[in-house]
Parts: C-alpha cells; structure tokens; sequence
C-alpha cells in the first residue's frame, strides 16, 4: 500500500549570478538573490540576499534583506536588516529591526520603525 506522503512546499528563489550585469529595476514577489552586479532600484515582497561578490548601485526595499557585499543606495526593510561582516553600505537604512555584524561597513542615517499592532 503506498503512503501518503506530504508535498513540500518550494520557495521560489530568483538567482542573479556573480557574472550578470543589470541596468535598470527589478521587482519580484519571490526571493531573491543577487551575487552580480545591479544599477537600478531593487523591489522583493520576500527577502533579497546580496551576496559577498554583489555590488548594487540603487535602493532596495525588501520585507528581509541581508548584505554581504557592496551597497550604494537606500535601504527599506519591512522586518529585518541584516549587515554582514563583509558588507559595505552607503546610505540611510529604514527598518523594524537591525542587525550590524562586527567588520560591516556603514555610512549613513539609520531610522528605526515601530510595527503597528
């Protein structure tokens, strides 16, 4: 007799590898991952990961967001920001909460949100 066994369910995950080159936005409702290179404003419903070999030149507006590698531009986290050791951020960050790892480089203005109830 066979079993029942239950379906697991997949998250979509959008991967930008380290040798792509973008000019211009993205939006996605899925997860993203990034590890190239991105000139243009960056939008996810989910979490964006900005890997340690990545360099994006524009804001980013995630629900999570994780930088590992270079950033120039806003940041707007819906939860959660978190700064890696690695990552290099230039510019004002607007977030629930924050994590800043030792060794992460941030200049900027940081403006920390209430969640409504």
């Amino acid at each position: 007799m066979a079993k029942n066994i239950p379906e697991v369910e997949m998250t979509k995950v959008n991967l930008i590898g380290e040798s792509t080159r973008i000019e211009g936005d993205l939006a996605t409702e899925d997860d993203l991952r990034i590890d190239g290179i991105v000139n243009g404003n960056i939008n996810s419903n989910s979490r964006i990961i900005i890997g340690p070999t990545a360099t994006i030149n524009g804001n980013i507006k995630a629900q999570n967001i994780e930088v590992n590698g270079k950033v120039t531009g806003n940041i707007e986290a819906y939860d959660i920001l978190i700064l890696k050791e690695s990552s290099e951020l230039t510019g004002d960050i607007n977030v629930f909460k924050l994590s800043i790892q030792a060794g992460a480089l941030f200049n900027g203005k940081c403006t920390m949100k209430v969640k409504s109830e």
